[in-house]
């Protein structure tokens, strides 16, 4: 995935762009600013387009193997093999 920070320190003006690229195509207004081009481009480097979402699918998957494991979707909150996923959770 590609996944610049929002204050992305080592590259600001890179920041600043990717945050309102993404903002952007969370308003639907994601062809104003860039060409179908640029945004198959960004897609076959595999951008992270939200955040959001991309961050519940990885903790979704992590509460899939943490099931296939225990047998059950309980993380307790003393769970210390994946803190994450605790806080996910609750």
């Amino acid at each position: 995935h590609f996944k610049v920070p929002t204050h992305f320190k080592e590259n600001v003006t890179l920041g600043n762009w990717v945050r309102k690229i993404r903002a952007s195509h969370r308003a639907g207004t994601i062809k104003e600013r860039l060409t179908q081009d640029a945004i198959n481009e960004l897609n076959s480097i595999g951008f992270t387009w939200d955040l959001y979402e991309d961050h519940f699918n990885t903790m979704f998957q992590e509460l899939i193997e943490f099931k296939r494991k225990h047998g059950h979707c309980h993380v307790e909150n003393d769970n210390t093999d994946n803190p994450d996923l605790v806080k996910w959770v609750r």
